[in-house]
């Protein structure tokens, strides 16, 4: 049951991230647009401000993009620890257990 939910959310956390990477995308793009045609008009240097602008805002999409998948690793990498973690306690615990029974069997024999 708790690996099931791992993965659903796992999963609307990646569908977090693409509507996310979508949404800015078109805000950023929108942006250097917007002021690089703003600068072109004053400056009369159409249409370069509005490329290099529609650029950067293209890149500060994907920077932004690739610090989430960074930030999502890192939550993958404790989620794992956590679980290792998790399975050497009960590894521990039936060792233990195991130890146990065989210091009882070892009383009877002897």
């Amino acid at each position: 049951m708790v690996k099931k939910t791992n993965t659903i959310l796992k999963n609307f956390r990646l569908g977090q991230i693409a509507i996310s990477l979508g949404i800015n995308f078109a805000l950023w793009s929108f942006v250097g647009f917007f002021l690089g045609s703003r600068l072109d008009t004053r400056l009369g240097t159409e249409p370069w401000f509005m490329i290099l602008g529609i650029l950067t805002g293209i890149g500060f999409t994907f920077y932004g993009f690739i610090k989430e998948i960074m930030v999502l690793g890192d939550m993958e990498k404790k989620d794992r620890l956590k679980e290792n973690a998790r399975e050497d306690t009960k590894k521990d615990a039936a060792d233990a257990a195991h130890a146990a029974d065989a210091a009882k069997d070892d009383k009877y024999k002897g």
